[in-house]
């Protein structure tokens, strides 16, 4: 969407703005919902946790009918939002603006801006976050939309409100892309940059908030997830190139390969970084509100529709933020791959430095388009350095993921002493913390340089623990249970009870039932044993579904059959 803007003015205006002050809680600006005591209470909170000046806060009082799907007409948000929050935001020193006109386009008020002092706009839940299509014919969720709609996301139609233009179709360069490393700034250039804390419930998203400054406090500890979709080149390769960032800095990478999301034979722990697409909803792992993300993580998941819904949790923008995500981006109608977030400049951003918000505008290509940036725009992931995290636990400092910040310094000794410099500075720390991932890791070392006597030692010991009563450890019980099925009877027998375990966790789950039960499947049969228990349970599971899903099949082919038979009867005289 373009703004009507003047040229004679945007650069009039370009000569006299300053270069942008460093980004602090002084020039953070929360607007909340004045209608909805929620997002009062987010804003509140918010404040006091990043210690944002009381003068900061705005409270919307033009919104007590906004419409519970957030998605607005271009009129409405025109008059009860923009209008309402740029004259706030003068008034309060945020901007220095002039209104030139009651009416600059469509409702619009018309301003000349000569500074920006506004670092980040925080829209608190509350506020809608979807500008609809003008066309009717446009369905919300459709593949209807071209690269001339004018249907955009509330926050990105905010960031490009002084950029010029002459229409409201159709996308703006964003003058901030790839800018992560130069001193100029988005106070520079215009742009009012905005972040959003939403999700499907309040609690969901201040859990979020408090995930950022936790890693802020201990550090950044988790492993990456790279789930690729192989289908467009161009999109595996920004992660992939994202995943080499995160690997060079010692983070543990795994990967997986296939179309569909990660599944629950593979490991899904601590997860830090998570780097996937392309999937119409979370499944697998993502499934299981009981797993959570490692404190802290950034989730990046590339779907046309991400944040249309924000208050599903099966949906993927707020999903991510109900499993902790303290930082992640979405869409709310297409954009197309071109108009996506880039998934490598945002990681590069981070590991030069940038805060989370910094590196959603580095990342995104264009505004007034259909992109959000979800989280703490001043969450700063890697804050604490590795070497601070180390000096922790050598105090006696540990918790749950301080063998993370372990894990990453045998990745950085093994790329530059090699296997062995790595594999004993990881057994220094068994027994001194929590150390599952420690243990799976020097499984993982010693099988891959073909020792797997030692290798089958250190699972032998991680068999010994009740990892599937874990969530975050379900997916590496699965790999260990793959592993111990290449040894002696005795491993191969605990690799059933292994998946056993698996099969027998509740609320039951289809999907892991159809990717764990052919496994122990195969191994009870190769070990001679008769299907019982839960495995046995798990087979009838899968076959009461199929006879469902088949049901359901006759039953729509019945109803097109009927269909197309009324279609062929003579009409009544």
């Amino acid at each position: 969407m373009r703004k009507l803007f003047l040229f004679a003015y945007y650069f009039a205006v370009c000569a006299v703005l300053t270069s942008r002050a460093e980004l602090s809680s002084e020039n953070i600006w929360i607007v909340y919902n004045a209608s909805d005591p929620e997002s009062a209470e987010l804003a509140d909170f918010y404040r006091a946790a990043r210690s944002i000046p009381e003068k900061n806060v705005v409270g919307l009082d033009t919104l007590g009918d906004a419409p519970k799907d957030g998605i607005v007409s271009r009129e409405y948000y025109f008059k009860n939002i923009e209008n309402p929050l740029i004259a706030a935001l003068a008034e309060r020193g945020a901007l220095e603006a002039v209104k030139i006109s009651e009416n600059g386009g469509e409702g619009r008020h018309a301003y000349l801006l000569t500074k920006n002092k506004a670092g980040f706009i925080v829209l608190c839940r509350g506020i809608p976050w979807g500008v609809k299509s003008s066309d009717p014919k446009v369905p919300q969720r459709s593949g209807k939309y071209s690269g001339n709609s004018d249907a955009a996301s509330v926050d990105s139609e905010l960031s490009a409100r002084f950029l010029p233009s002459k229409s409201f179709a159709g996308s703006l360069r964003n003058p901030l892309f790839d800018r992560d490393g130069e001193v100029k700034s988005a106070e520079a250039f215009g742009v009012l940059r905005v972040a959003r804390l939403d999700g499907a419930s309040i609690s969901d998203v201040k859990e979020s908030v408090k995930s950022g400054l936790s890693a802020e406090l201990r550090g950044a500890r988790g492993t990456v997830c790279l789930d690729k979709y192989k289908k467009f080149p161009s999109g595996d390769a920004w992660y992939e190139n994202a995943a080499k960032i995160l690997s060079g800095m010692g983070y543990e990478v795994f990967s997986d390969d296939a179309i569909g999301m990660m599944s629950f034979d593979r490991r899904f722990d601590a997860v830090l970084f998570y780097l996937g697409w392309y999937g119409n909803i979370p499944s697998g792992h993502l499934r299981d509100m009981d797993l959570k993300f490692a404190r802290g993580a950034v989730s990046l998941h590339i779907y046309s529709f991400s944040s249309l819904y924000l208050r599903r949790r099966v949906e993927w923008s707020a999903n991510a933020v109900a499993h902790g995500a303290a930082a992640t981006v979405g869409n709310v109608f297409e954009p197309f791959l071109g108009g996506v977030h880039n998934p490598e400049v945002f990681v590069r951003a981070l590991a030069r430095g940038a805060c989370a918000g910094e590196a959603a505008y580095a990342s995104i290509p264009s505004l007034s388009w259909q992109s959000i940036f979800l989280g703490d725009p001043l969450y700063r992931p890697f804050k604490l350095s590795l070497d601070e995290q180390l000096a922790a636990i050598a105090r006696g400092d540990v918790d749950e993921f301080s063998q993370y910040a372990v894990i990453r310094k045998m990745n950085l000794l093994k790329a530059k002493n090699g296997v062995e410099s790595a594999e004993q500075y990881g057994e220094k720390f068994l027994g001194k913390m929590p150390d599952d991932a420690i243990l799976w890791k020097l499984v993982c070392m010693a099988r891959d340089r073909g020792e797997n006597l030692r290798a089958m030692e250190f699972a032998a010991e991680l068999a010994e623990r009740d990892l599937t009563k874990k969530p975050q450890f379900r997916g590496i019980a699965a790999e260990l249970a793959g592993f111990l099925e290449t040894g002696k009877r005795m491993r191969r027998e605990r690799a059933l009870e292994i998946y056993s375990e698996i099969l027998r966790i509740t609320p039951f789950n289809i999907e892991r039932d159809r990717k764990i039960f052919p496994r122990a499947k195969k191994l009870a049969e190769s070990l001679g044993e008769d299907l019982s228990g839960e495995i046995a349970h798990a087979g009838e599971r899968i076959e009461a579904e199929n006879a469902r899903l088949a049901a359901e099949k006759a039953k729509r082919a019945a109803l097109k059959a009927s269909k197309n038979a009324g279609d062929l009867k003579e009409p009544n005289k």
